[in-house]
């Protein structure tokens, strides 16, 4: 599952939010002609798309496949999804992968470095509660007409 993109209006409802300068031109085209991580990195990123790294094969374009890592203390983890930074493809220290550790002998793994400090289910309850962007939680105006519809019908689980 990928929702990284972008959608004008809700970038406009990110800058009235005060996160980007509005006076900068911001529309459907800010995708393809690029943005400056060093101005703060792409607007969308404030709304946390979910975005979960498909299990191998081809990549598709803008993802990547699982990898697995053996940690310091001797766990592997493996990388399950990218962080807000991550998924709008930025560099640095802001910009890192939320990891599961395996194997577990959990029903639900714990997810590492979400700022939650949740499980990875409770993390895709959480998100599809707001419509795959659980950004919208810290913000102070929403998409509310969209997020109901995005979300109308979902059965819960």
């Amino acid at each position: 599952m990928n929702l990284v993109g972008v959608h004008p209006v809700w970038v406009k409802l990110i800058a009235q939010a005060g996160n980007i300068d509005a006076t900068s031109q911001i529309d459907a085209s800010y995708w393809e002609r690029g943005f400056d991580p060093g101005e703060g990195g792409h607007p969308m990123q404030f709304l946390e798309p979910l975005h979960v790294l498909p299990l191998g094969g081809p990549e598709p374009s803008a993802t990547r496949e699982l990898e697995a890592h053996r940690a310091a203390d001797g766990m592997h983890r493996l990388h399950i999804m990218p962080n807000e930074h991550d998924a709008y493809l930025e560099q640095g220290q802001d910009s890192w992968p939320y990891e599961i550790e395996v194997p577990c002998a959990c029903a639900d793994a714990p997810l590492l470095f979400e700022r939650h400090e949740t499980t990875f289910v409770n993390y895709l309850r959480m998100s599809l509660h707001w419509a795959g962007f659980p950004g919208w939680e810290r913000m102070p105006v929403r998409p509310e007409r969209n997020i109901t519809t995005l979300t109308a019908g979902l059965p819960p689980f």
